[in-house]
């Protein structure tokens, strides 16, 4: 007889237990309800049937004779298989669970209950849990989801029937589109038609009745379903499913607080639910914006289901007749979970930069904040480089190409001598006598262009039209050194484009005729203008006829304005 001593018969009776998740919707209040029980691997279906039944406390609701275990993954919200007592009684949990990790069952188990006079449907392993909304035809509207299982071996045509059913719609013209999460790995891209939608959401129009489910479901999905013989006769896009399910997915709810509004001759305009088109100036189609509900009582409040690909310009606009003032004379607040309100600064922004719980607050006030510029026209080759342009006032959030424009209306007035041109002029930041970075036409003043009352800018003026368009690019002043003449060249540019991998050697092979295998380089590591004597750029400086890329070390060129010189190998 083998002896077992206690520590080693209470490490295994340890080894035994197993940590089971439980779920259940609660029969009375239908709310998820869910714990964990410590249960023996050994034990059979019928008594974790009990055990869980206890756990719930579902005794005073509902008889155990009407509930069943069903293999549940939470994080899918997806019952995956149905363990029923004529079929699973005499299999031990451990068995019907399969394999653990650290003593915790990797899924859970669903506790389900039916009606007294209903009967459990089976559930295969893979089957697949949907939630499917019906949209209305006449009005876009979409209704509450309804849970419904499919399984992987249904074709669509047979899913449409299943629908048709549950819903008592005509599956005959019935549309189905599947809301899917984009993945730019993903071949069904290539493979369906797709809708994109902000926010990596899309709708996959389900066309095809003869595909099966295996081919573009997996365990849990949201389906939208729209049955309307004159609309199935159109195409997809341009159909109402395709602009309803569109305008579903990619639009986020505004819940918008207004100023109190006085009464002004001729009365304010009513406001009232409707449509309202906006042109997407960025694609093609229109952005729509929905008045959903309108509360004008002493606290204005408006409820407005939008587009997020809309802007907060945009969407200032579209509120000026609710506001009674235009669109400067009103800001725009965020504020969430009782938190202090912030202002929405940036204008361009869209509502996909809104959180879910965000509330919008409308004030009364133009409340824009300035900045004072020092201007600084910059001469790249003349003697004196650098000297002061003006003062300009620019208001924050101001798009750094509208700023150019007003330099040179401002300039223009008082009287300055020299000629700017919108696409030939370039501002960059000043520090100390140093070029730094060049801002683009597109970024702001404030949120991108970073600056302060007393900031310091150049105004750089340009032969040609400037070639500097993206953040990734970088413009490198250039100087040719001649060692036979003891003498440089005038200051030129190039503008290198880390996207192309564009070769530094290339480009000055470009400039200046060398052929590249002749091109030697050093890189300049003082202010702007070069500081260092023709008689010590070619003892001083270290020369480099290997480097042919910008990203070598030591020409890392982590920003605009740094100045290299480069000389023909042949020469002596």
């Amino acid at each position: 007889m083998d002896f077992v001593v206690p520590k080693e018969k209470e490490q295994e009776a340890k080894n035994s237990m197993r940590k089971l998740r439980i779920y259940c919707n609660h029969p009375i209040s239908g709310e998820l309800i869910e714990s964990v029980i410590e249960i023996n691997k050994d034990e059979l279906l019928p008594k974790i049937l009990d055990i869980t039944y206890e756990s719930m406390k579902l005794a005073p609701h509902i008889p155990i004779e009407r509930c069943r275990l069903v293999r549940y993954y939470y994080y899918y919200e997806a019952m995956d298989e149905s363990f029923d007592l004529e079929k699973f009684q005499d299999q031990t949990i451990d068995k019907l669970m399969g394999m653990s990790v650290d003593n915790c069952y990797c899924s859970g188990i669903f506790l389900q209950t039916r009606k007294e006079n209903e009967n459990f449907k089976v559930y295969n392993i893979g089957g697949i849990n949907l939630k499917v909304s019906v949209i209305e035809p006449s009005n876009g509207e979409v209704s509450a989801a309804k849970p419904m299982r499919a399984e992987h071996g249904w074709t669509v045509g047979e899913l449409k029937q299943c629908i048709g059913k549950l819903f008592d719609i005509d599956p005959s013209c019935m549309r189905l589109v599947l809301e899917t999460y984009y993945d730019a790995d993903d071949e069904l891209l290539n493979e369906f038609y797709l809708s994109f939608l902000a926010g990596n959401y899309y709708g996959m129009h389900l066309a095809n009745d003869a595909a099966y489910l295996r081919e573009v479901m997996s365990r849990r999905h949201k389906l939208y379903a729209l049955s309307d013989f004159e609309d199935y006769q159109r195409e997809y896009n341009k159909s109402l499913m395709h602009r309803y399910v569109t305008f579903h997915l990619q639009s986020v709810m505004l819940h918008i607080s207004m100023p109190s509004q006085p009464e002004r001759r001729g009365g304010k305009e009513e406001v009232r639910r409707r449509d309202i088109a906006i042109p997407n100036t960025g694609g093609s189609g229109e952005m729509m914006m929905k008045i959903v509900s309108v509360n004008e009582g002493r606290e204005r409040k408006i409820q407005i289901k939008a587009d997020n690909r809309i802007s907060f310009a945009q969407l200032k606009e579209k509120l000026v007749p609710m506001v009674g003032v235009p669109a400067k004379g009103f800001r725009l607040f965020q504020t969430k979970d009782n938190q202090p309100e912030q202002e929405i600064l940036c204008l361009s922004d869209t509502l996909a930069k809104l959180s879910c719980d965000s509330k919008i607050v409308v004030k009364l006030g133009k409340g824009l904040q300035d900045y004072r510029i020092k201007l600084f026209l910059l001469l790249v080759n003349n003697e004196e480089f650098c000297k002061f342009m003006m003062e300009s006032i620019v208001s924050k959030n101001t798009p750094v190409r509208e700023f150019k424009k007003q330099i040179i209306e401002e300039a223009e007035i008082q009287g300055i001598d020299c000629v700017l041109e919108l696409d030939k002029m370039r501002l960059r930041k000043k520090t100390s006598r140093s070029l730094g970075q060049i801002y683009l036409d597109h970024q702001l003043i404030y949120k991108d262009v970073h600056v302060s009352n007393g900031s310091e800018m150049y105004v750089e003026l340009l032969k040609e039209p400037d070639l500097k368009k993206h953040e990734a690019q970088r413009q490198v002043y250039v100087i040719r050194w001649h060692p036979s003449q003891c003498s440089v060249d005038q200051t030129d540019e190039i503008i290198l484009d880390n996207k192309q991998h564009l070769s530094l050697k290339e480009k000055l092979s470009e400039l200046s005729g060398i052929p590249v295998e002749y091109i030697s380089v050093a890189k300049d590591t003082g202010s702007f203008p070069s500081q260092i004597a023709h008689t010590d750029i070619e003892k001083k400086l270290k020369w480099y006829s290997d480097i042919t890329i910008s990203g070598q070390i030591p020409f890392l060129l982590y920003d605009d304005g740094h100045t290299i010189y480069y000389k023909d190998n042949r020469e002596s």
